[in-house]
């Protein structure tokens, strides 16, 4: 079969949203199905495009279109039918297409091309925010593209909800898929002996999404300040690295926080840290909350994407109910409180995630893409 893959990401080169579709393409490539890829270029190519190349995927790196998306919003209003991409979809005739959407509010007009060119296909989308609306001039091609898909994959009931209100109107046809996670399935992590108590901020430096001041504002905090915990600060800068380097000087927390870069080996962030520590604002499906539990290792986290579906407060983490500092500072309490059970704690997270998440949710996904291309799959009511 002729697949098509589409994402729709544009202010990084590659990032954890692409990895589900990017991995499932490359599986269908080498079961021998015609693959193709439509992403926006950048300079340098990443590498997960490079193995798609190599095995056979037709890979089309898009240029940033001129007058982005005023352009397409003025064509619609005008009753033109016409995407920059569209010749792009003519050329390729797929029988499937899947639109992966980085972010709730992203740009998905190519299915408008999809539809006239009768084109099925299923959108992905990989995180939703409560802390942004869809434009009212782009709603009701944002509905037509949700509403006419075969079906709506995503990674939690929360982006799904967050998802409905934005469209204000009823999603039935929502299917729940895992990403895939970068550790083995029983990873051999030993335990950190010995103080201080060590946690884990594992993320991009990006406080909208990430809440890392969050954790700055909380451990300033005079009972922090006597306390042997350092919290250290893994990944690259989207933004706010100055910033939190900055406001740690500021607020002379040297002796409670470092920052740790990116680390690939996710086994090497967990031999060195007794927790995760993870203030998200909004997620789709934080996989450093997944990877940390089968590490064995207990998570503070707040109640956002699939966070509360994964964590049991008081049993294998602590739960925030939203990212404030107070409330950050109620879960980290409550945590540092139990703090000689976090092994323990860890043990039952591994467990509980083992039961809760797909072995296998590459090969799970790309089996549900063959299926709904070969038309073995009707359109079904909400598994949100």
């Amino acid at each position: 079969m002729r697949l098509a893959f589409y994402s729709t990401i544009t202010g990084l080169p590659w990032g954890g949203s692409e990895e589900l579709w990017g991995q499932a393409a490359l599986l269908l490539a080498r079961r021998g199905h015609e693959v193709f890829v439509n992403m926006q270029r950048w300079p340098e190519v990443p590498n997960r495009l490079t193995e798609l190349v190599e095995a056979g995927a037709d890979v089309h790196r898009r240029r940033r279109s001129r007058g982005g998306r005023g352009l397409l919003r003025a064509v619609r209003q005008c009753g033109v039918h016409w995407h920059p991409q569209a010749r792009w979809l003519s050329r390729v005739r797929p029988d499937f297409a899947l639109i992966t959407s980085s972010y709730h509010i992203d740009d998905v007009s190519i299915v408008d091309a999809c539809l006239r060119r009768r084109i099925p296909y299923a959108m992905n989308l990989q995180c939703a925010s409560r802390l942004q609306w869809i434009d009212p001039r782009d709603l009701e091609p944002m509905r037509r593209a949700y509403a006419s898909a075969r079906v709506c994959f995503v990674l939690s009931r929360e982006n799904a909800e967050i998802l409905s209100a934005n469209l204000a109107m009823p999603l039935e046809h929502v299917q729940i898929v895992d990403n895939p996670y970068n550790v083995s399935r029983k990873p051999r992590v030993p335990w950190p002996e010995g103080e201080p108590w060590r946690m884990a901020c594992v993320g991009r430096m990006h406080f909208l999404s990430k809440g890392q001041d969050l954790i700055l504002r909380v451990l300033r905090q005079e009972k922090w300040r006597s306390r042997p915990l350092v919290v250290t600060f893994y990944g690259q800068d989207q933004g706010n690295e100055r910033q939190a380097r900055d406001l740690v000087r500021l607020w002379e927390l040297e002796r409670h926080v470092e920052f740790g870069g990116f680390v690939p080996r996710v086994e090497e962030i967990w031999a060195n840290n007794h927790a995760l520590l993870l203030p998200s604002r909004y997620e789709g499906l934080p996989m450093v909350t997944v990877e940390a539990m089968l590490c064995r290792r207990a998570c503070v986290v707040t109640c956002c994407g699939r966070n509360g579906d994964l964590v049991d407060d008081n049993e294998t983490g602590f739960v925030a109910q939203a990212a404030t500092v107070k409330l950050l500072d109620e879960a980290l309490e409550r945590a540092w409180q139990a703090r000689h059970q976090w092994r323990e704690m860890g043990e039952l997270a591994a467990l509980r995630v083992d039961q809760r998440y797909s072995r296998q949710p590459v090969e799970d996904f790309a089996d549900r893409i063959e299926a709904l291309a070969a038309g073995r799959v009707s359109r079904a009511r909400s598994a949100a």
